[in-house]
């Protein structure tokens, strides 16, 4: 049980270095709404780190606290960014019914 919580807890933190590295790369800080992530991700880094040197239950209560957040903050930024896509395909289509700009059909 024991290994099993080793591996997926490294899992976890190569999954958050490689998005914030990602995130980082792709100048992803032009607007207050990309900067959540890379701070949620930095907040993710500081509870893992808290949980790698002293797993308490006050440690697991607040990486799963982080996690919840990450999740949180990755549906509200995959609703910006649909959104963002769908006011493109507006200016590219002034005309085209707006379900099929949301569906992705034209």
């Amino acid at each position: 049980m024991t290994t099993i919580r080793i591996v997926l807890f490294a899992i976890l933190l190569l999954g958050m270095i490689g998005s914030g590295a990602e995130l980082i790369l792709l100048d992803h800080t032009e607007d207050w709404r990309q900067w959540i992530p890379l701070i949620l991700i930095g907040l993710g880094l500081l509870a893992s780190g808290w949980h790698g040197l002293q797993s308490t239950a006050r440690s697991v209560r607040s990486l799963a606290g982080d996690l919840h957040r990450l999740h949180c903050e990755r549906l509200s930024g995959n609703l910006f960014s649909l959104s963002g896509q769908r006011r493109i395909q507006i200016g590219i289509q002034p005309f085209a019914p707006r379900l099929a700009l949301i569906l992705g059909g034209g």
